[in-house]
């Protein structure tokens, strides 16, 4: 099994496709595309993503249901949102559902869509890693204080 990270874009414009896709692949993540909100929240279930980009105005329905479902646990993937029309209120609400960023399009500059993404999944790891070390402290803990009611 690959250790490559698996990012899942949702967006139904093709050139945000192309675009990512390459950029992406070259660099060396799995990304997997659907065009739909329905189509992303199922292959949520489906399948394990590290990152999910998706795009706020979808054919069914708005993009943020898709930051809200992937943000709903706390080990499901990070989650970026991509609109062609920015707005303070936008960028708020993805923050507040959890989105971890908020890109633009078109993407004038690949290098810093590229830099966020890595930004945000190398942050993702160093949470991962301090809540094992906290699971661990606290199991230690729980052995501690077991061993003093003895």
């Amino acid at each position: 099994m690959s250790d490559a990270k698996r990012i899942l874009v949702v967006d139904d414009e093709e050139s945000v496709k192309l675009v990512l896709g390459e950029l992406l692949g070259s660099a060396g993540y799995e990304v997997d595309f659907v065009r739909t909100c329905g189509d992303g929240l199922a292959r949520l279930e489906e399948e394990r993503y590290d990152l999910v980009i998706a795009d706020k105005n979808l054919p069914d329905q708005s993009g943020m249901e898709i930051i809200r479902r992937a943000r709903s646990s706390e080990d499901g993937p990070e989650a970026v949102m991509i609109t062609a029309y920015a707005s303070l209120e936008t960028a708020i609400e993805a923050m507040d559902l959890g989105a971890r960023g908020y890109l633009l399009k078109p993407f004038d500059d690949v290098d810093e869509v590229l830099q966020k993404v890595e930004k945000i999944l190398a942050a993702a790891e160093e949470r991962k890693k301090m809540r094992a070390l906290i699971r661990k402290l606290r199991e230690s803990n729980d052995a501690v204080a077991e061993r003093g009611d003895e």
